[in-house]
């Protein structure tokens, strides 16, 4: 029973709550958000949350979605709301990183490290979409980092790489997993580049699956930022305190996520 549930036993049916906050976030962030001990398990009221690709979220904000905190997988979409005067300045709150994940009898084959692997030929590698998923702009700074190292590779490499998750694939993936479960379990892509986070989740629900890192040079970090509406302020401004604050934290990184930089 949560926090806020004994609060409205307690002030009995005639009591009027609070309203419930509305958090729009990244889909990136539905675990930490919404499972047993989330982020938010006692914050009060219980907030009311939607998920989805950051660009796309930040596209419904312009068009009139209602919304009190906005939490995106990167800066940019936060920041291009605050100078439209629709929010406020964003602060980091959390960073990730971009890895790989994969079935673990591709390792019984192939290289064990993530950039090796990337660089076998005949390996699908499935991405996000670019512009409304931060992750699919991610893999694009992946992939250039790549190309300084060994620019002879980076047509092929690119030439074998599907957007897979993100809107802009051309078959929605329906898994009860999860979707980044099911892209690899279904087969749509060998190689999946996908947040740490995601991996993480993932691989606790499948024991077939595994991840691989990327080293220091290559690693490409995730910055998750946060705005409130300024529109209406006081719902939005207090759950930004508390997403910063030791408590969320700490239950971030219980999901894996690093703190702010």
């Amino acid at each position: 029973m949560t926090a806020s549930t004994i609060l409205r036993m307690a002030m009995g049916h005639r009591m009027i709550m609070p309203p419930a906050p509305k958090i729009v976030a990244a889909g990136s962030l539905k675990h930490a958000f919404t499972s047993d001990d989330s982020v938010f398990a006692d914050y009060v009221p219980d907030p009311d949350f939607e998920f989805g690709a950051s660009g796309t979220v930040a596209r419904r904000i312009e068009n009139g979605l209602p919304w009190d905190l906005f939490c995106s997988a990167n800066a940019a979409h936060p920041d291009r709301l605050h100078a439209a005067g629709l929010a406020s300045p964003s602060k980091i709150f959390a960073t990730n990183s971009l890895a790989l994940l994969m079935c673990r009898d591709i390792l019984d084959t192939g290289p064990d490290d993530a950039v090796s692997l990337l660089r076998m030929p005949g390996l699908r590698i499935g991405m996000s979409t670019p512009a409304a998923d931060p992750s699919g702009d991610y893999a694009l700074q992946l992939f250039d980092r790549l190309a300084q190292r060994a620019p002879q590779g980076d047509a092929e490499l690119r030439k074998r790489t599907h957007i897979v998750t993100g809107g802009g694939e051309d078959t929605p993936i329906v898994h009860p997993d999860g979707v980044y479960v099911g892209v690899v379990q279904q087969d749509r892509v060998d190689l999946m580049l996908a947040y740490r986070t995601i991996c993480l989740e993932a691989c606790s629900k499948e024991p077939n699956l595994t991840y691989l890192t990327f080293p220091p040079d290559i690693e490409v970090r995730a910055r998750f930022a946060a705005v409130f509406n300024v529109a209406s302020p006081e719902l939005g401004a207090a759950l930004l305190h508390y997403l910063v604050g030791p408590v969320a934290q700490a239950r971030l990184a219980r999901f894996g996520f690093g703190p702010p930089d």
